[in-house]
Formats: structure tokens, C-alpha cells, sequence
């Protein structure tokens, strides 16, 4: 899984649980990006976040947190729709069948 090369975290996909569509423009350049969402098991060798909850990542442009689902709500988590779905989705412990989600800006 990318999250070995990005980061060296052993992580073992349980299910996919969203495929989200998201159509949006940046500097006049229509995009279609797709993003598979996987609910993950994470190994015992889980690195110890610091205390604002960053993880230790191996590319220097990407920055890794763990966030209690609390605070997802307030976050500036992206895609947006994470803010509220994950949140609902994760009280039902992911039970329902793989989501097809559709974003559109403007």
C-alpha cells in the first residue's frame, strides 16, 4: 500500500469503504481526481505520534496526523465531505456497503 512508501507504516486494508469523484478547477484547468478510502489495520510497529499528533513521514512535503474523530468536525480535513461522512460512518463501524460519493465545485 502507498502508506509503506510514503511513510514505512505497515498497513493492511480491511475494506474500501468510500470512492469519492471530485470535480473541481484549479488555475483554469478542469479536474476529475477519484480517491479510494480504505478502512485500515494498522501493525504493532505504529510510530508514537509527537504532541500535536503528527506521525513521522519519509517525504518531506507530505505531513501525516492522527485525529480523534471528534475533531474531525472543526478540522480542515480534505475532501470535505470526510468532516462530517467518516464521523457517522465510523459510529456504524463502517457497516454499510462501499460508498460512491460526488463532488462538485462551483
Amino acid at each position: 500500500m502507498q502508506f509503506f512508501e510514503e511513510c514505512g507504516l505497515n498497513v493492511e486494508a480491511e475494506k474500501l469503504v468510500y470512492v469519492h469523484e471530485n470535480f473541481y478547477t484549479v488555475t483554469k484547468i478542469a479536474t476529475h481526481e477519484i480517491g479510494f478510502y480504505f478502512l485500515v489495520d494498522l501493525n504493532s510497529e505504529f510510530p508514537t505520534p509527537d504532541s500535536e499528533g503528527y506521525i513521522p513521514s519519509r517525504e518531506a512535503h507530505i505531513r501525516m496526523r492522527l485525529l480523534p474523530i471528534a475533531a474531525f468536525r472543526s478540522s480542515s480535513l480534505m475532501p470535505s465531505f470526510l468532516r462530517e461522512q467518516l464521523p457517522r460512518d465510523a459510529a456504524d463501524r463502517f457497516a454499510h456497503p462501499t460508498r460512491h460519493l460526488v463532488s462538485r465545485e462551483g
